[in-house]
């Protein structure tokens, strides 16, 4: 996604296009802000505002230390939502003047649906009198709820990633 020193769109390819669920043809010359949450649209504004007053590069990155608070959601024509996470890379004109960014956007719905879906499940197994756990494929640990750690007067820190038969 290009867009001008303002944060109007520029230019975009077809994988960004997708990811809003709009024609190529419906977005250049309409502002990035436009399209994001208004909360999220003044995070991005504060955070490429500072980078390209210091000439860096802004964003996000997945998994940031902030949690999901810190994706970024991008509003479609049907409703729907995609989260992402952004990164602006800062062009220059030939006289080395702000000409506007380069943004590339990474699409993590699926990811934050999947870390839903597994606090869903803790909560739920949590709420189970009966003792759960999950144990990977190699033998480690990955989930042990209440009604486990009680029975087994053990804490999630003590056996969480640990294989299980350090745990016996």
């Amino acid at each position: 996604w290009v867009l001008d020193e303002a944060g109007t769109t520029t230019a975009v390819n077809p994988a960004m296009c997708r990811m809003l669920g709009r024609e190529a043809r419906s977005l250049p010359g309409r502002s990035v802000y436009d399209l994001l949450h208004p909360e999220d649209a003044a995070r991005m504004r504060r955070s490429l505002r500072d980078a390209g007053a210091a000439g860096q590069v802004a964003g996000q990155e997945a998994g940031h230390e902030a949690g999901h608070e810190a994706d970024t959601e991008l509003a479609r024509p049907d409703g729907t939502r995609c989260w992402c996470t952004w990164q602006a890379i800062p062009l220059r004109d030939a006289a080395g003047a702000g000409a506007g960014w380069l943004v590339t956007w990474s699409d993590v719905t699926a990811q934050r649906q999947a870390e839903n879906a597994v606090q869903m499940f803790g909560l739920a197994a949590d709420a189970s009198p009966d003792l759960i756990s999950v144990v990977d494929e190699t033998g480690h640990y990955r989930m042990v709820n209440d009604a486990w750690c009680r029975a087994n007067r053990l804490s999630r820190k003590e056996v969480l990633g640990r294989h299980v038969k350090q745990v016996a």
